[in-house]
């Protein structure tokens, strides 16, 4: 039976052999167990150490928000969208829309929605979120 040697291996660390139908049953099971309890990882953010590791209050480059340390329970409470804005609201700047936004919050304010093609002035944090994100230009003052 297939339990007592899984027993053996793993409680004594004895090598075991098993029949090909009792390897499917165990390739199965832990299969069955990594969905259950593993996580998926992005195979880009590992490869690229540079995204593994942030300098505390660095600015992220697509987003302008800042690299923050959280303990477990400050993340449980954490909202990016006011608690990690790294540039302030002054100056304003001048963007043109050249994607679709929808209505976004930042900090307390809100922002939108916008149409392509449109120019407007938006506080600092704002237009360059927008423009980070592939969604506006930066136009000169």
């Amino acid at each position: 039976s297939l339990r007592p040697k899984l027993k053996a291996f793993l409680g004594e660390g004895k090598p075991i052999r098993l029949n090909s139908r009792e390897r499917k049953i165990v390739i199965d099971k832990l299969k069955e167990a990594a969905s259950k309890t593993g996580v998926r990882i992005d195979w880009m953010v590992t490869m690229d150490t540079g995204r593994l590791t942030r300098i505390p209050n660095s600015l992220h480059g697509k987003t302008g928000f800042r690299a923050l340390s959280l303990t477990f329970d400050e993340c449980l409470l954490f909202n990016p969208f006011t608690d990690a804005i790294g540039l302030p609201p002054e100056p304003e700047v001048p963007v043109r829309i050249t994607l679709e936004v929808p209505k976004f919050h930042l900090k307390e304010d809100s922002f939108g929605p916008f149409k392509p093609g449109e120019e407007i002035r938006l506080p600092g944090h704002a237009g360059i979120f927008l423009v980070l994100r592939g969604r506006a230009q930066l136009l000169e003052s």
